[in-house]
């Protein structure tokens, strides 16, 4: 009955907040285009969640009349030592009580299924092989705090899947035997220990018994929100995987996702029919930055001056900077697949030809320089060596360094190429990116930040001044041929302009999401460019004020090289009087017009 009246009010919550959102309330997080499924998925999160409920009650009293079972709370605390390290990683106060609340309901299955067994005779077998696999995951996530500041996800899951016998040897000989590592091991173990001797006394109280079922409920409305929240953005990253197992399965579930769309993206490539005049056509660099947020450059209006050099290129009149520009994703590896595939919107991105493709069957040369994705290391379209095959005549084999390593191996042929090049940008650790001589921003500078923040910013504002050089060595490199260079970052970044938060990939959950959303375009032209091509150029000046989305870049890149292809689409071409971005679909599901008009921060720019 309590179960009934709690989906009744949900669903007359939801109905509320659906009105409100129609009649004009600033709700971004949810478009109006998804409506129709929004219902469905609160009415499968709240049955899911009203069984849960039925059978905790069902033996809340049984519990209760054991003035509950040391089980129970065992499980708890071994649930919240577990899932408490994800605490470092989720900086929201409230998480907190998330977490003891998913540890609740978590421990109230895991004792369910414990009761079960019992009949079987398993239920002490079942109890050490969940005590092990939390404490197992606990350990690992010490280990990665105490070493990379860091715990288990998806990018400790990618690290793992691009490491080599030979890389792993060396780790474990590194790290293994270090004092950090032995704690990391001994502690979570003693507070198992300990959590088992305390769970006896505390299984006495009733109050206890009580409290234990109240959080159960909680957690049980803190997992309806995770899915529904997992259903509308379909991104891990945007839900805060507070359980360990949630963390972990996820990740495991990515890496076979990747596997099976990179095997359906070489098929979409396969016998692309692509022609342009090569003899006209221009040498086209693509240059992808990483986490550059726009409220840090001086040439998006920030009062410090981050970007000298290229400023003077936009003095000059070389230089476009486009004002109004969206990423679809708030993290590199969703944005890469956007800004690669030639798909329909809507359409997935791995069932459509990729740009490289086009551009190599239509008779260019194909180059990438990569200093975040190295092939043959991890699973994505761009580590896959036969996917990369398919996109580029050559790739570096390693790793450069600091960015400015990469301009040394740009080289120039006889016949137009395509050069894309992927830097390391801004992406943290920001003092990692940067040389020492680029420490021109200090934590002094910064006074009006509370003292914990003044030289990370500092940090960060220095590697926008590096990526300034960086860029500017790039174009000295092709001034003198028929170029043109396309500058935009995967996706922005957040630096305590809110509040004590810093990083990206969890947008939809912040006040602000335009920090991580919104994204610098820069396009350079050189002199022969604009003398051989003078209507493009034209369309470039004349296109910066419009609102773009990253998501149609591929179309563009392949307008401004005049490829005839199927796939090719003006109205997608930012510079075509026919393009339109509306609406402007972010994460999915989020209409960012409805973002940019609620945030205070871009009004600031």
């Amino acid at each position: 009955m309590l179960c009934g009246l709690f989906t009744f009010l949900c669903c007359k919550g939801l109905a509320k907040h659906l009105e409100m959102y129609k009649s004009g309330c600033p709700r971004f997080f949810i478009s109006r285009s998804l409506d129709w499924r929004v219902p469905l998925y609160w009415l499968m999160a709240t049955h899911i969640m009203s069984l849960v409920m039925q059978l905790k009650l069902s033996h809340a009293r049984r519990i209760s009349n054991l003035r509950c079972n040391r089980i129970v709370f065992f499980l708890l605390f071994v649930n919240i030592l577990s899932n408490g390290t994800a605490l470092l990683w989720y900086h929201n106060p409230r998480n907190m009580f998330e977490i003891l609340a998913i540890s609740a309901i978590s421990a109230t299955i895991e004792y369910i299924i414990y009761h079960i067994l019992k009949k079987f005779r398993l239920n002490v077998v079942y109890l050490l092989f969940i005590v092990m696999l939390h404490l197992f995951l606990c350990i690992v996530d010490c280990f990665l705090i105490a070493h990379f500041q860091k715990i288990f996800g998806q990018d400790a899951v990618d690290i793992i899947a691009e490491t080599t016998i030979e890389e792993t040897k060396s780790f474990l000989s590194t790290y293994l035997a270090t004092g950090k590592t032995i704690a990391a091991i001994v502690i979570p173990i003693t507070l198992t220990y300990l959590f088992w001797k305390l769970s006896k006394p505390i299984a006495k109280s009733r109050l206890a018994a009580l409290l234990i079922v109240l959080l159960s409920i909680s957690g049980a409305v803190v997992y309806a929100q995770t899915i529904y929240n997992y259903a509308i953005y379909r991104n891990g990253m945007s839900v805060p995987q507070l359980h360990s197992f949630t963390r972990a399965g996820y990740s495991l579930k990515i890496l076979k996702d990747r596997e099976r769309q990179i095997n359906q993206l070489r098929l979409a490539n396969q016998n692309i029919i692509a022609t342009t005049d090569i003899s006209n056509a221009p040498t086209v660099i693509v240059v992808i930055g990483e986490s550059f947020s726009t409220y840090h450059s001086s040439l998006y209006g920030y009062e410090k001056e981050t970007n000298p050099k290229l400023s003077l290129r936009l003095r000059e009149g070389s230089l476009s900077v486009f004002k109004d520009v969206v990423t679809i994703s708030d993290h590199t590896e969703g944005a890469m697949c956007s800004v690669f595939s030639l798909n329909d919107k809507g359409q997935p991105f791995y069932s459509a030809q990729l740009y490289p493709c086009i551009y190599r069957a239509a008779g260019y040369k194909t180059t990438m320089l990569d200093n975040q994705y190295i092939v043959g290391n991890g699973i994505t379209f761009l580590t896959d060596k036969k996917m990369s095959d398919m996109m580029f005549n050559s790739r570096n084999a390693r790793g450069m360094g600091l960015d400015e390593n990469l301009v040394n191996y740009i080289s120039f042929g006889k016949t137009p190429q395509l050069i894309v090049i992927h830097l390391m940008g801004q992406h943290y650790t920001y003092s990692d990116r940067y040389p020492k001589n680029y420490a021109h921003f200090k934590a002094k500078d910064y006074i009006s930040l509370p003292s914990t923040q003044r030289e990370i910013v500092a940090h960060y504002d220095n590697s926008i001044l590096y990526n300034d050089y960086v860029l500017d060595q790039i174009i000295t490199k092709a001034q003198d041929k028929d170029c043109i260079l396309i500058y935009f970052s995967d996706h922005g970044e957040e630096i305590y302009e809110v509040d004590d938060y810093m990083g990206h990939g969890n947008a939809a959950n912040r006040p602000d999401a335009t920090l991580q959303l919104h994204v610098p375009l820069m396009i350079w032209t050189s002199d022969t460019f604009m003398d051989r091509h003078s209507e493009l150029t034209n369309l470039i000046k004349t296109s910066v004020n419009k609102a773009i989305i990253t998501d149609d870049l591929p179309f563009f890149l392949i307008d401004i090289a005049n490829i005839q292809t199927d796939c090719a689409k003006l109205n997608r071409s930012f510079i075509r009087e026919q393009y339109s971005s509306e609406p402007r679909i972010v994460l999915h599901s989020i209409n960012y017009e409805e973002v940019k008009q609620s945030s205070r921060t871009a009004k600031k720019y």
